[in-house]
């Protein structure tokens, strides 16, 4: 499988200073009959799973409630580990615009619920962002539908996480299309930070 090689449209030094705008209404969740149809329209290669596995589902639920203030901006590691992680987020080599996500904790337990939110995604109607939770070696994800530029919903963290670092991103494909010669053009959206794991 071909390794992501994620271009950083976005100066990095500039993440701290994105996502304070924009708008706060959380997005509506697609239920589950959806979920097959809005995965199907995502670019071929963007479900890369972890070690070539296909990833497993990460639990969401609906924003019911998320207010604002409920968030903050996620810590993101320093540019060459970001980039790395990116690449390993996505599964084909596209331009990226990346921004910190919104969490509730970045200091988390396995099997605790935080809330989760990304702005400033695409404004296409009808599409969804997808919502990841990877580290070294394993990865859940799941669609979320994007509102108003926001994708948002809470995240129940799986029962067995290893300690460390972890990444959590909503990554956003609305603008990548193939084209007939195989080629992607576009730019993916991926609001990114890290959850720091502990027992």
């Amino acid at each position: 499988m071909k390794r992501a090689r994620a271009a950083v449209l976005l100066p990095l030094a500039v993440l701290a200073g994105c996502g304070s705008g924009g708008s706060r209404h959380p997005a509506s969740h697609p239920p589950p009959q959806k979920q097959r149809g809005l995965q199907a329209a995502l670019p071929s290669g963007f479900q890369n799973g972890a070690g070539g596995r296909a990833p497993g589902v990460l639990s969401v639920s609906p924003a019911i409630g998320m207010h604002a203030s409920d968030v903050h901006l996620a810590p993101v590691p320093g540019e060459a580990e970001i980039r790395r992680a990116l690449a390993s987020v996505l599964g084909e080599p596209v331009p990226v615009l990346a921004r910190r996500i919104f969490v509730s904790s970045d200091v988390v337990k396995p099997g605790q619920r935080i809330a989760v939110a990304a702005a400033h995604l695409g404004a296409a109607p009808s599409h969804a962002a997808l919502f990841i939770l990877q580290t070294p070696g394993f990865r859940v994800e799941h669609l979320v539908a994007v509102a108003n530029q926001v994708a948002a919903g809470y995240v129940t963290l799986p029962a067995r996480m290893a300690p460390g670092t972890w990444y959590i991103a909503a990554e956003d494909t609305s603008t990548v299309r193939r084209l007939p010669s195989g080629a992607l053009s576009g730019t993916a959206l991926v609001d990114i930070g890290i959850l720091h794991v502990r027992r």
